[in-house]
């Protein structure tokens, strides 16, 4: 299975990621301007987390154990074991976090 970092950057258009399996990915990171964001991880999912956005929302289908003071336009924390470092922002546009199947 590949490792490594995985990034995806773009500044007029969303961002939509859906991953089955991370394999051995250790940082994943995402950015927009004027976009929304959304992320498919599986159940299994662990990772350190800072999400953020100027004009949206960040939501998310996880359970996270929050880190600092929770804001509907940021978030840092962590999901299961945390082994995985996602990092996801954007301007205008909102991020969501879903739990595939």
């Amino acid at each position: 299975m590949p490792g490594g970092p995985i990034y995806a950057k773009t500044v007029n258009g969303s961002i939509n990621v859906s991953m089955g399996s991370l394999g051995r990915a250790d940082d994943l990171e995402y950015e927009t301007v004027n976009g929304a964001i959304t992320l498919e991880f599986p159940p299994n999912f662990g990772a350190e987390l800072e999400l953020s956005t100027v004009n949206g929302r960040v939501s998310t289908d996880f359970p996270i154990t929050v880190s600092g003071t929770l804001s509907p336009r940021r978030l840092r924390g962590t999901v299961g074991d945390g082994r995985t470092r996602v990092r996801a922002s954007t301007v205008n546009g909102s991020i969501t976090l879903r739990k595939g199947r």
